[in-house]
């Protein structure tokens, strides 16, 4: 059976993440999720989805950087293929997929993944 926890992002959407549960992962426990840069999405269509303002673009040609102040005022960076047509001030939406997302306990320590 896939072992999962539940965890609340703070635009209170609940998703679940393949971890395996262990001593630090009593039922209210703190913890962080991270998400790499390259496993956020412009989208609207994802398990998680948070909205933010663009505040910097970076275009590279073959890659573009979007660097965004979310809601809840944290900042998130993403990086999608291609020249995306997005501007400072814009609002877009952010998807990734739990299976992307990394959680680590009030001590930094990140849990176990699963196996895919």
């Amino acid at each position: 059976s896939d072992q999962t926890i539940e965890f609340e992002l703070n635009n209170q959407q609940k998703i679940q993440i393949p971890c395996q549960p262990g001593a630090q992962t009593a039922a209210g426990s703190s913890a962080k999720a991270g998400v790499r840069p390259e496993h956020l999405e412009l989208t609207v269509d994802s398990d998680a989805i948070l909205q933010g303002e663009v505040f910097a673009v970076e275009r590279l040609g073959g890659e573009t950087y979007l660097y965004v102040n979310t809601e809840k005022n944290e900042e998130l960076t993403v990086h999608a293929a291609g020249d995306k047509v997005v501007s400072v001030g814009d609002l877009v939406s952010i998807g990734f997929s739990s299976k992307n997302c990394h959680l680590f306990n009030g001590q930094g320590q990140v849990f176990e993944k699963l196996a895919a």
